[in-house]
């Protein structure tokens, strides 16, 4: 897959290909939601890396109103928080990290401390345990509050 071995122009026109077929079929949110979740996805961060910040906005924003459940929703999050990070955008960042940890039902106070992230990653992980489609890597959880943290 180019979008793995850091070729993202080479991943957006494959990837870009797929989303015009998701668009003419859209059927296939219903037929395959996991697999056209995966490539929207994957297009909206390939169009952030590539430069595409006004389309990769709506993409996102597009995407979170097609998932289908908090987890699918703090993915969308993920890998805006990934994208506005990594181009220095940390009020928007904050703002998200803040707005995705309310979406798995926790709030974050003003002072943070290492036993509140602990309390909070374990509450986080019974959500994750309750989802019977989709259990996520601890690298995933972690990167959840890794982002909020670290703003």
């Amino acid at each position: 897959f180019a979008k793995s071995k850091g070729a993202f122009s080479s991943a957006l026109s494959y990837l870009s290909a797929a989303c015009d077929c998701i668009r003419a079929c859209p059927s296939m949110w219903s037929s395959d939601y996991a697999g056209t979740f995966e490539v929207s996805l994957a297009f909206a961060e390939c169009l952030f890396l590539t430069g595409g910040r006004e389309d990769a906005d709506k993409a996102f924003e597009n995407l979170e109103k097609r998932a289908q459940n908090k987890i699918d929703k703090a993915s969308v999050v993920m890998a805006q928080l990934t994208s506005l990070t990594s181009v220095n955008r940390y009020d928007k960042a904050l703002s998200l990290g803040l707005q995705c940890a309310a979406l798995l039902g926790c709030s974050i106070p003003a002072h943070i401390t290492p036993e509140l992230i602990m309390q909070t990653v374990s509450d986080v992980d019974k959500l994750f345990d309750e989802q019977d489609r989709f259990i996520p890597s601890s690298e995933f959880r972690f990167g959840i509050w890794g982002h909020v943290w670290a703003l």
